[in-house]
């Protein structure tokens, strides 16, 4: 069991000590989500470009937003460039390497992409976890350690990575709906005006199988390129826990 000294950093990266960070009163470890609200006054502005326009509290220009974290971008690029495939402007089977900054789209407003960006900070931080405890694995320098990291704030992100994704038009609906805008109801989800249903978010029962559906063996991802495959499962995983339909109990 790994244990926390007084003047050890709280294991969510903040730098402080625990009991000025994520340490409650009842010795329960929890960091706080991370506020995404727009900074008062509301500005009684609907940005037709900005896709969270139903709040009425858009800035009057339209910034280009990265879909993709552009911090996590960086981190899975390779000599500044990452490898894609699968994009609609992209040929049939094409594969792409191209630099973080190309994969934007205006889908946001300047004031609304700003309040945003604490939940890209938070998920570079998990994935930045994810290849540090990778590496450790793979040298076999094992240490006896955790990180803490607001679940909240991760289902947001995924959120928002969908909904850049499908209002810039590099990923499509199955419906085939051209020009969707996400519901309100999510968008007051990403700006902190509201929370996940329940059964929503990552959160959700399923049938397990005898054994694990996927595994990835990190022990044996010795390349650059292997550890890239490993974080882009993880990533991938990720997503579909929030956005594929899963069996979940009826409430009681």
């Amino acid at each position: 069991m790994v244990q926390l000294c007084v003047d050890d950093k709280c294991p969510c990266g903040s730098g402080r000590v625990p009991r000025e960070c994520c340490l409650k009163a009842g010795g329960e470890l929890r960091p706080m989500a991370t506020v995404t609200r727009a900074p008062v006054p509301q500005t009684d502005i609907r940005n037709g470009g900005c896709y969270a326009s139903g709040l009425a509290d858009c800035s009057a220009d339209i910034s280009r937003e990265h879909y993709i974290s552009h911090a996590l971008l960086r981190l899975l690029s390779v000599e500044g460039r990452v490898t894609i495939d699968g994009f609609p402007w992209q040929n049939a089977a094409a594969v792409s390497s191209v630099p973080p900054a190309t994969l934007t789209g205006k889908i946001l407003c300047s004031r609304h992409n700003s309040a945003l960006s604490p939940l890209d900070a938070v998920a570079a931080m998990l994935f930045r976890r994810i290849d540090e405890f990778h590496h450790e694995i793979r040298d076999r320098k094992y240490e006896n350690r955790f990180f803490l990291c607001n679940g909240h704030d991760i289902e947001r992100w995924m959120l928002k990575t969908l909904c850049g994704a499908v209002v810039s038009g590099n990923a499509e609906m199955r419906s085939g709906q051209s020009n969707w805008r996400p519901p309100l109801e999510w968008v007051q989800i990403l700006f902190g005006e509201n929370r996940f249903q329940r059964v929503g978010g990552c959160t959700f029962t399923v049938r397990l199988a005898a054994s694990p559906v996927s595994s990835v063996d990190l022990s044996s991802s010795r390349s650059p390129t292997r550890r890239l495959e490993c974080m882009g499962r993880a990533y991938s995983s990720m997503m579909n826990a929030l956005f594929s339909p899963c069996p979940h109990r009826p409430r009681t």
